[in-house]
């Protein structure tokens, strides 16, 4: 027979795939997988490089006629007339951006010669178990503490190589795999407030690396009669009245928090551009230069800037001002993601004030409580909105520049669909017209016709001098002058 059966073992012209590993055994007989045998592979990277390519081309037909009723049979219904669209395949889902360098990747563009690949997909992981949030950060963005090394570079430099290689190809990269520590996460770790900020920095930090999205991995979302099979790290976990499999209901885990708040940075996933900003609030000396993450992007569908910042580090409190260029009179809006134990937050999470705890619905509870940030002169020719960030949190900053936006700002998204990933695909969201928050005045004044050519512009955001939360406030540093570069910046912290 050519197709696969619902019962295990193995069937004419299909070997079976029996390496499977716990928790992800299947449950059903159905789901087991058959591969056609002379497509079965051999260990090492080579060995892979030329079974994806036939494959690739067995299925999308780019490599010609189908050698056998077999073949054509697997591959369709990609098969189709001349000029048929068969760039349809994304790989090749490696899981280590070291074993397959860029020498690998290069040579896997090369097999497609710009016909079967649609996408370059490449998995990454954070350390191994029993990690910290220290090795877990510094992975992905390099050891804040170490002295700088050109040699050495960081993994998200390294990302900027893969990601130009593909773009010459015209095809995108994508994380198609992401997780906090592998197999699962680890436990009473990457499902505390740790695993949402580290969802946040990743996000964002691929992004501004130029990737076209990033899929964090799950595992096993829910087994009826066996629920504390799923792993630690899972954004939504489905869980089941009395154990019954037709009664699902969803569990929104504590990793979901960093997805909700890139959602609303990109005024509820539109497209955003990174901005070029200067601070010294990772200069050597300052108490906040380890494990905070500042971020700024323009906005350009929702009217705004958003300035987000995660701060992983469990000791310090940091106040910053951003400014802009003008004189701008409008007031921006604060959510603060926090917890009552910092970064081993799981009970008591809330964003803005809302939570998802205790809910069987998906839906967020409790009254949202943004904070409102009133704008203050900086320089005579710069405008200012000063906040905190406390150990183990995370803040979103929105500044409209404009009187009116279309993603109601400083209002909860009015979709809960999110497209977790890279800033440059993701199609701007349809929401309802302007809602003024309460305490905000939209009147245009005269400084924010101004305000809105800055926006056209670029314009850029400053961080004042951070500050521990024991301390005296910090000085004032010169806001950076606006310019007409949006793409992010290649210096230690900049964006």
């Amino acid at each position: 027979m050519d197709t696969p059966t619902d019962k295990p073992g193995g069937v004419d012209g299909y070997a079976l795939y029996t390496d499977y590993k716990q928790p992800y055994v299947p449950y059903k007989a159905s789901q087991y997988c058959f591969t056609p045998q002379q497509l079965l592979f051999v260990q090492g990277i080579p060995s892979y490089q030329n079974f994806f390519q036939t494959s690739a081309r067995s299925i999308t037909g780019c490599g010609g006629a189908p050698a056998s009723n077999l073949q054509a049979l697997w591959g369709f219904p990609y098969w189709g007339p001349p000029g048929f669209n068969r760039q349809v395949i994304s790989g090749p889902a490696w899981g280590d951006f070291a074993s397959f360098d860029r020498n690998s990747l290069l040579q896997f563009l090369q097999n497609s010669a710009g016909c079967y690949l649609d996408e370059v997909s490449m998995h990454y992981y954070g350390p191994f178990r029993d990690t910290t949030y220290n090795a877990l950060f510094s992975k992905l963005t390099g050891d804040p503490t170490a002295p700088p090394n050109p040699a050495n570079k960081n993994l998200i430099d390294i990302v900027k190589d893969y990601v130009e290689a593909a773009r010459v190809a015209n095809v995108g990269l994508r994380i198609s795999e992401s997780n906090t520590v592998p197999d699962g996460g680890q436990s009473n770790f990457s499902n505390t407030m740790v695993g949402a900020l580290w969802t946040l920095v990743t996000a964002l930090e691929f992004a501004k690396a130029g990737a076209s999205g990033i899929n964090f991995h799950w595992g096993n979302g829910g087994i009826p009669n066996n629920p504390s099979a799923s792993p630690a790290y899972i954004g939504v976990q489905a869980l089941f009245e009395d154990g019954d499999p037709d009664k699902p209901y969803p569990s929104v885990r504590i990793p979901w928090y960093g997805y909700l708040m890139f959602s609303r940075a990109l005024g509820n996933n539109g497209p955003g551009m990174f901005l070029n900003y200067t601070t010294n609030a990772l200069s050597p000396g300052s108490v906040c230069n380890t494990f905070v993450y500042p971020y700024a992007l323009l906005v350009p569908h929702a009217g705004m800037i958003s300035v987000v910042v995660a701060n992983v580090n469990p000791n310090v409190t940091c106040d910053f001002t951003a400014t802009l260029p003008g004189v701008i009179t409008t007031a921006a809006i604060l959510q603060r993601l926090e917890g009552p134990q910092g970064l081993q937050s799981v009970p008591g999470v809330t964003l803005a004030g809302q939570t998802y705890q205790g809910t069987t619905n998906g839906k967020m509870t409790g009254i949202y409580r943004p904070e409102v940030i009133q704008p203050h002169q900086e320089t005579i020719r710069t405008t200012g909105w000063t906040f905190s960030i406390t150990p183990g949190s995370g803040v979103l900053v929105q500044i409209p520049l404009s009187g009116g936006a279309t993603n109601r700002l400083g209002y909860p998204p009015v979709t809960a669909d999110l497209i977790t990933g890279g800033t440059q695909q993701a199609a701007p969201a349809t929401s309802a017209a302007w809602k003024q928050p309460e305490g905000v005045s939209t009147s245009p004044p005269a400084g924010q016709a101004a305000a809105a050519q800055q926006m056209q512009q670029a314009a850029a955001a400053a961080a004042r001098a951070p500050t521990n939360s024991k301390s005296p406030g910090g000085a004032a540093v010169p806001a950076a002058d606006a310019g007409t570069n949006a793409a992010p910046s290649g210096s230690t912290g900049g964006l």
